[in-house]
């Protein structure tokens, strides 16, 4: 069974100084291009249930705006009568 090895063949790792500067046009500077690209049909299903969540989610913050509006309403203080005058006989004094 022959082997086949090169002579004199030894890998040197490149040194600091001979590495190549990095490019900033290789990184991604938009998060949404970090995922890949759907094919056709799982692109139009993610898209509709991108909008079925937006719609749900407004509804939702229209609710809780609402009910915050609510919450903030100054409401006029409710005594409870200590007693009950006569008007009619204060009105004869």
């Amino acid at each position: 069974m022959p082997v086949y090895i090169r002579k004199n063949v030894s890998f040197t790792p490149p040194s600091i100084y001979n590495m190549q500067l990095e490019d900033d046009s290789d990184y991604l500077l938009d998060p949404d291009q970090l995922r890949d690209i759907l094919p056709q049909p799982y692109r139009m299903i993610d898209k509709i249930l991108t909008q079925i969540l937006d719609s749900v989610w407004e509804i939702v913050e229209t609710k809780d705006n609402a009910l915050l509006a609510e919450a903030r309403k100054i409401r006029p203080p409710n005594f409870d009568e200590a007693e009950r005058l006569d008007v009619s006989t204060l009105a004869l004094m």
